[in-house]
């Protein structure tokens, strides 16, 4: 969300760039650049039109999407720096996101459900469960 990870760029810093350099290092919480799925670039390039049409960072408008889904009590940020922590501030009040732009970003970051979910839920589709109304988050 930075802006230091691009398409078809190896990063030169982080965790991405630590792997970039050898492939080995290759683990869940530093995946190497073959591990991010167009799905992750759909949801970034969402994250980016809402960013600029706002006038907002792409940490800011993550942080304020989850500070507005009902189901998310905490957001835990991983600033290193100053300038990070203070960036997300940002994204803490004073704004909000509209039904639409929620909508947006849900659409593009909803996961594929796994086997045999979506075949349960697929054949649950017609049952209402007012205390779960969408199968995912």
């Amino acid at each position: 969300l930075t802006g230091k990870v691009k398409r078809g760029e190896d990063p030169k810093e982080g965790r991405l760039g630590w792997v970039a350099e050898d492939t080995k290092r290759k683990m869940q919480a530093a995946p190497s650049m073959a591990d991010i799925t167009e799905q992750n670039w759909a949801a970034l390039a969402a994250l980016e039109r809402v960013a600029k049409a706002k006038g907002k960072s792409l940490p800011q408008v993550a942080l304020r999407w989850l500070l507005q889904k009902s189901v998310v009590s905490s957001v835990i940020i991983g600033a290193t720096k100053m300038s990070q922590m203070e960036d997300n501030l940002g994204a803490a009040n004073g704004w909000s996101l509209t039904d639409e732009e929620m909508a947006e970003l849900d659409t593009a970051s909803k996961p594929d459900i796994p086997y045999p979910y979506e075949m349960i839920w697929r054949a649950n589709g017609d049952r209402d469960n007012s205390w779960n109304p969408l199968p995912y988050v």
